[in-house]
């Protein structure tokens, strides 16, 4: 891992790595896979995690990152993305989740190669609903919503 990234990883990423290292799970931290840098790497079970702050909001990076996920599903690689807000408000319900994939991806461990069919079912999987939950104030835009909750 380079020094100029480890300096600039934000804390809710620093805080989800510590809570996986606890509950002992394999993973690499910033590692470049394909051509792109994810910041959790489940190599066992071809997962990467990703923790987006407020950078990840804007409709040219949004387009960057739908690109690296088509990317990486089409080589049979999962990706999942959590912002900060869920991260340092619901530590442990991202940690089930994460649990309960390595748990459902158990079958593909260090197999080299995926199947369409896997893939396929990974595009209609409705596995985490994205959207915020508990929102009592309204905000003009989703952007806006996201903006005011990140504050690393």
């Amino acid at each position: 891992m380079s020094r100029t990234r480890e300096t600039i990883r934000t804390a809710a990423e620093k805080y989800l790595a510590k809570a996986l290292r606890a509950k002992k799970l394999f993973f690499k931290e910033n590692v470049v896979i394909c051509g792109f840098e994810v910041d959790l790497w489940f190599p066992d079970y071809r997962l990467a995690i990703e923790v987006d702050g407020y950078t990840h909001l804007s409709e040219e990076q949004r387009k960057r990152d739908a690109h690296k996920e088509q990317a990486l599903m089409n080589k049979g690689i999962l990706l999942v993305r959590y912002n900060n807000q869920e991260i340092r408000e619901g530590l442990p319900r991202c940690i089930q989740e994460i649990e309960t994939l390595l748990l459902r991806m158990s079958s593909l461990r260090n197999k080299d190669s995926i199947n369409n069919d896997w893939k396929e079912t990974l595009k209609k999987s409705n596995f985490r609903d994205h959207a915020p939950t508990n929102t009592k104030k309204r905000f003009k835009s989703i952007e806006d919503y996201f903006l005011s909750m990140d504050k690393d």
